[in-house]
């Protein structure tokens, strides 16, 4: 379940929308706390960095790390290279059991060269085999991390 989208509401904070709670407010902590309590995989993709933080120690020292990378360059647009740079230096930072995609796989403008929507997944893939990943690796970022992690979060509920 995701917390926000582009608009701050009534416990959250959006990243694309004017902070109103500075992260998440009590009710927030609460919606969060139960689920995790649930079971739920939460997805923060378009939360504040405030409410981002509000989450988990562990993610913000993990956001820390990952921040130290290189950014995309603000000046033309992104290239599959630089999404795989990005991963490179996620594994690097979190290691290869904690990296895998997401993303709102729309065609959308700008976006990456050679990443216009779902379709284009398999540059990662091909990108990833030409920088040494092995077959295991690919299946772990390309979904397979995702689907332990899932796995594991929702059978808390059950």
């Amino acid at each position: 379940m995701t917390l926000t989208h582009n608009i701050s509401h009534g416990w959250a904070d959006s990243s694309a929308d004017k902070p109103r709670w500075n992260g998440l407010n009590q009710l927030g902590r609460e919606v969060v706390s139960e689920m995790n309590r649930l079971g739920t995989v939460i997805d923060i993709s378009h939360v504040s960095d405030k409410a981002f933080f509000d989450e988990d120690t562990d993610l913000r020292i993990t956001i820390e790390h990952l921040s130290q990378g290189r950014d995309w360059p603000l000046e033309g647009k992104p290239t599959i290279d630089d999404i795989l740079d990005h991963i490179d230096h996620a594994v690097k930072t979190a290691g290869i059991d904690h990296v895998g995609l997401g993303a709102d796989m729309y065609p959308r403008t700008p976006s990456p060269e050679g990443m216009r929507g779902a379709h284009d997944y398999g540059n990662i893939t091909r990108g990833l085999k030409r920088r040494g990943y092995g077959d295991d690796e690919v299946k772990k970022i390309m979904g397979g991390n995702f689907l332990r992690v899932w796995k594991r979060v929702t059978e808390k509920s059950g």
